[in-house]
């Protein structure tokens, strides 16, 4: 159906650009078709889209052209069947804290939700949703020192061996890139530099330049805080905004410009 289409391609990382329009043209016709209910549910997918557009004045919030988050809560309050908007309303809020570094934000909204969805829920946002909330509790973890987030991500970490294991191919770029996180945590460089460029290699390759640019940004985050190596920072950040603009999020990697304006001064002249 569509919503799993929608979902599919958040989750392969498909044109940002061509998915704002998809979204634009099947939500309009679920209204047309009277499925407020499906409607609802995908609404978040759609302003999530739109926030890595720039059509949000937070992109930490779902609030712009699509929807906005504090009546769509409040609409999803009334209905009967809530649970799977408000679990999409968490797993792309969940997104937008990694992409945009408020990982406080992102750790704690996943040790509130905690292994939500048992063994019942065959949606492929499940998987995105557990790297972003890897993610956010690696940083945390990092920043922090504290157990309950390092503990939380190892447990995220094993769930995506196990399914690799299983045979699921889609998430074996997200184990290297996790694993580089948590080696990052236990200060072995060698073993996160290894990891982390084996993580972005394997997303670029595979298609996931989504997935390749957030790698390269916390890559480059690492060498530039943890091993003070400025060069090799620039290298990485340089690729990451790369990537960011061609997965359609000029916005973010304008961000990521203004983030690093101090090393990557002849940014844009490389990117373009």
């Amino acid at each position: 159906n569509v919503s799993m289409y929608i979902c599919s391609s958040i989750v392969a990382g498909k044109s940002l650009k061509a998915l704002a329009a998809d979204c634009k043209t099947y939500l309009g016709q679920m209204i047309a078709l009277n499925q407020d209910e499906i409607y609802t549910q995908s609404l978040p997918f759609w302003q999530g889209v739109l926030n890595l557009l720039g059509d949000a004045k937070d992109p930490l919030h779902l609030t712009g052209t699509a929807m906005d988050e504090q009546d769509y809560l409040v609409k999803i309050e009334q209905m009967q069947s809530s649970i799977q908007s408000y679990a999409h309303l968490q797993i792309f809020k969940s997104m937008m804290c990694s992409f945009f570094g408020d990982f406080e934000t992102g750790a704690k909204l996943a040790l509130e939700r905690g292994d939500s969805y048992g063994k019942t829920n065959g949606s492929p946002l499940v998987m995105l949703d557990f790297l972003h909330q890897g993610i956010s509790l690696y940083a945390m973890a990092r920043m922090t020192e504290r157990k309950k987030y390092a503990n939380a991500a190892r447990k995220i970490t094993a769930t995506f061996s196990l399914w690799a294991k299983k045979g699921n191919v889609n998430v074996a770029h997200y184990i290297p890139f996790l694993k580089a996180e948590e080696a990052a945590l236990k200060g072995k460089s060698d073993d996160a530099t290894h990891l982390y460029m084996a993580a972005i290699s394997w997303a670029a390759r595979s298609g996931f330049q989504h997935n390749a640019a957030l790698a390269s940004e916390r890559f480059g985050e690492y060498l530039l805080y943890d091993l003070k190596d400025e060069g090799r920072a620039r290298s990485y950040f340089l690729d990451a905004a790369k990537y960011y603009s061609d997965w359609g999020s000029d916005y973010k990697s304008q961000l990521l410009q203004e983030k690093y304006s101090h090393l990557l001064n002849t940014m844009c002249d490389l990117i373009e």
